[in-house]
């Protein structure tokens, strides 16, 4: 078995291989896994996603729940893959309550399910694993898209907010046979 992890770091926008976008959705998740149409992260929230460093990228809304959607394109046959780590750092807050929620989404489905939430406004590392049936969670084109939102809304001062500090998809797989062909001289 093998490992691949895939981070923001030396990521920038325009991005062709990971995107991260700051949002927010009415739904708690989005209904029918569905994927926003917000515009994808600034340069510098690359940056701030790209390590544990306390330098945070934030998402915020006035009426719905704050989120961040990140897609990992990932670059082994998605066939190989046994195993899918998501992990998240970050906290989410709101003046109806303090949390957030980190989910995954099955595109066979099509839903966004649930890895790890958190009723609390400090900072903190949500994590899950995928162990079956890959290939749901997985697109053709070798996609994976994860969702950190926050679950409560503003009712008075504070606006709906999640801020992520690093965020991570690590993949365990089976490598390709390696064969090596030797010349017999004869």
């Amino acid at each position: 078995m093998a490992t691949v992890t895939y981070t923001f770091a030396g990521i920038s926008n325009p991005s062709s291989t990971h995107l991260a976008k700051p949002g927010a959705q009415g739904d708690l998740p989005p209904a029918n896994g569905a994927l926003t149409a917000d515009a994808e992260a600034t340069s510098p929230q690359y940056t701030a996603l790209a390590t544990s460093d306390e330098s945070r990228a934030s998402a915020e809304d006035m009426f719905s729940h704050a989120l961040w959607e990140f897609h990992w394109l990932i670059t082994v046959d998605r066939a190989t893959v046994t195993r899918i780590d998501i992990s998240c750092e970050g906290w989410g807050f709101a003046d109806s309550a303090d949390g957030w929620r980190l989910y995954i989404r099955n595109n066979t489905t099509p839903a966004w399910e649930l890895l790890g939430q958190i009723a609390n406004d400090g900072e903190v590392t949500l994590a899950g694993a995928i162990t079956a049936n890959i290939s749901d969670y997985i697109t053709a084109g070798g996609l994976i898209y994860v969702l950190a939102e926050q679950v409560g809304l503003q009712q008075c001062d504070v606006w709906s907010t999640v801020e992520v500090d690093m965020t991570s998809c690590q993949l365990t797989y089976t490598p390709a046979s390696t064969f090596v062909m030797a010349q017999v001289n004869g």
